[in-house]
């Protein structure tokens, strides 16, 4: 059996309507709990960290998700349930829209310890320079052995300088 180094982060980010506590909110907060409660059942499904600096990054109308998973294959099949989708299918009744990415996925080592920090900076690479191997999305996704080649590469360009 081998130890998996890396692990496969998905964070959601979306600007609330109002407070969680706010009665127009209360669909969205039962959905929240219930989709939870479904991932940790999922094959694959790993953990739902406690982030180092929780709550001291994002403004307090923000909404931040974290989970994190053994494979991307594991994590699509949980986002693309039937269940999944049903439970988040009127966003505009609890979220802001922006131009912000609603979620980033990138590869983090299994003995690491997230922060909210660290994810606001992957938001903010994939938002400025759109998908890359420290920052995509479903649809242009990158694995580990890409993001491995990427970093040596940028070492070995900042060693020759």
């Amino acid at each position: 059996m081998s130890v998996q180094q890396y692990y496969i982060v998905h964070a959601d980010l979306a600007q609330l309507r109002a407070p969680l506590d706010d009665p127009i909110m209360r669909g969205f907060a039962a959905r929240q709990d219930e989709i939870n409660s479904q991932a940790e059942r999922m094959p694959g499904f790993v953990i739902q960290p406690v982030l180092a600096d929780q709550g001291k990054v994002f403004n307090g109308d923000m909404s931040l998700s974290v989970s994190v998973w053994e494979e991307i294959e594991r994590l699509e099949q949980f986002v693309s349930n039937q269940r999944h989708a049903q439970l988040l299918s009127r966003p505009e009744e609890w979220f802001v829209s922006n131009d912000y990415p609603p979620y980033v996925l990138f590869w983090a080592p299994a003995e690491g310890k997230l922060t909210e920090s660290e994810i606001k900076k992957r938001f903010e690479l994939l938002h400025e320079g759109g998908p890359s191997t420290l920052a995509f999305t479903f649809e242009r996704r990158f694995t580990v052995e890409a993001m491995l080649t990427a970093a040596l590469k940028n070492y070995e360009r900042q060693s020759l300088v």
